[in-house]
């Protein structure tokens, strides 16, 4: 046994072994990071809406149901997971978000795939493109949530891969592959639909360009069906649930503009240590659009000298990344949807890392100095994801990184016989309300929801003996409550 270990320890020191044990070690180190957050991370205020609306559903009425659709917080394959997770190990946390963390083993599984399509695995460029997938933080928060964003990631991530290995191999069963991994994403969230768009237009372009133009109508259809099988049974199902969200006006949330969907992106993905600071996200935002502006005109400069055979992966990964954006804009000014922002536009990160990742691949036997800008590619990313790992708060849903903590504390503060008249903003009450239910909380009673939005009038209006708001609101309410304990995101105070 001890010759066999030595053996192992041995072979996995090798040279040319090491960046598949790194790449190996940092996909067990983030899902191992995800889990861990998915344990200790309060859960957040559409978590817990999702939990109160959905739970309880017959799976039949979370589809076809309008009672479920009055608002777009019903990530089909989320719910599920969750109604599973708690009907066998109840209201825990962790047990909730399960699904979300086999998202996350499938999006590494599947990025480690598409590397081994471009690279071996005995180059240190292996590792480095690893990095380039993975290492994001914004991305890898949905790991750990009770939402669709993960599983939607997970299988954009599969999708990807299939269409790559479709377009080495021109196997017609990776196609339907892809079409599966798709419909699965888009189930777990809506905004996948824009890919879609983008993929089916960009098999398109690949099959017009590998039949050297001679296109031929029967065999682009018979392609198609492979990946439009799948995906048309999706739409079925989806149908009636996007006319019902349609009608609740879910699709005008978000900006007007397609500038604010890149500016939200670059802000959830740097790591700023001046929150307060509006020079820095100025900075940031200008380093970020000059440095993928240069990625862009490299790239068109790449193909107007060398052509389409130069590096045909490239050219269809950013084909694929353009096409999508160019479906939010077509969205918005066809069906007058708003573009996505934040958690909605989450779907652009594996798409611009596998651009600058095939773009770093095909500038190194280009460029002597591409080893260099490896390292500080990877470098920059490793640095960024460490400012920003924690263990308290999701990024999206910062405000409830207290919330927890908080009707806990105030849980403390009354007794069965006479409950604690607690009043929180409405940004808390979700949370809150998650908490209490689960937790048997009875020293304080049941919180109300604030419909008007309007904090201040509402607790004003009423008698509450504990209050919890954001820190803003404090100066106003000290005429009449003293601060009793302060968070970083939130503040209680009782009356005076």
């Amino acid at each position: 046994m001890t010759a066999f270990i030595s053996f192992l320890m041995r072979s996995a020191l090798t040279v040319n072994q090491l960046p598949l044990y790194a790449s190996l070690l940092l996909g067990l180190a983030l899902l191992s990071y995800a889990a861990v957050r998915a344990c200790t991370v309060g859960f957040t205020h559409d978590e817990s809406s999702s939990f109160m609306n959905l739970l309880h559903e017959p799976v039949a009425d979370l589809f076809f149901h309008p009672r479920n659709w009055q608002a777009a917080n019903n990530h089909l394959l989320n719910t599920l997971c969750m109604q599973i997770g708690h009907y066998f190990f109840g209201p825990e946390e962790w047990a909730l978000r399960w699904g979300s963390l086999v998202g996350g083993l499938i999006y590494l599984i599947y990025a480690f795939r598409s590397v081994r399509l471009w690279l071996p695995m005995d180059a240190w460029w292996f590792f480095g493109a690893f990095c380039v997938l993975t290492l994001h933080h914004f991305t890898l928060d949905f790991f750990s949530l009770a939402r669709g964003y993960g599983l939607c990631l997970a299988f954009e991530m599969a999708a990807l891969f299939y269409f790559f290995r479709w377009i080495k191999r021109e196997a017609s069963l990776d196609l339907l592959k892809a079409g599966c991994a798709l419909g699965l994403g888009i189930l777990a969230n809506f905004t996948l639909l824009d890919f879609m768009a983008a993929f089916l237009a960009t098999v398109t372009v690949v099959y017009y360009v590998k039949s050297k133009g001679r296109f031929s109508p029967q065999e682009w259809l018979r392609l198609m069906l492979w990946p439009a099988l799948p995906l048309l049974a999706t739409l079925l199902l989806i149908f009636q649930p996007m006319r019902w969200i349609s009608a609740q006006g879910e699709f005008e949330y978000g900006p007007q503009a397609f500038w604010e969907t890149w500016r939200v992106l670059v802000e959830r993905f740097v790591y700023n240590p001046f929150p307060g600071a509006l020079w820095y996200k100025v900075v940031v935002l200008l380093v970020a659009t000059t440095l993928f502006a240069g990625l862009g005109y490299a790239i068109f400069k790449r193909y107007r000298s060398a052509g389409l055979q130069a590096s045909p992966t490239l050219f269809y990964a950013t084909l694929l990344t353009v096409l999508t954006m160019l479906t939010t804009v077509a969205q918005h000014y066809l069906l007058g949807a708003n573009y996505l922002s934040g958690r909605t536009a989450v779907l652009f990160y594996p798409l611009l890392a596998t651009v600058v990742v095939l773009f770093l691949i095909d500038l190194k036997p280009r460029l002597p100095q591409a080893r260099l800008l490896w390292l500080l590619v990877c470098g920059g990313l490793a640095i960024n994801f460490i400012c920003q790992a924690n263990l308290r708060y999701a990024l999206e849903w910062q405000y409830d990184e207290n919330t927890k903590a908080a009707v806990f504390f105030a849980n403390q503060q009354g007794d069965a016989t006479h409950p604690v008249h607690y009043g929180v903003g409405w940004l808390f009450y979700s949370t809150t309300m998650f908490y209490q239910q689960t937790r048997a909380l009875h020293n304080v009673q049941t919180v109300a929801y604030n419909a008007g939005h309007d904090d201040l009038a509402w607790i004003r209006s009423r008698p509450f003996e504990l209050i919890l708001v954001e820190e803003k609101l404090q100066p106003q309410l000290e005429d009449s409550f003293a601060v009793l304990q302060h968070y970083p995101q939130a503040v209680i105070m009782r009356r005076k």
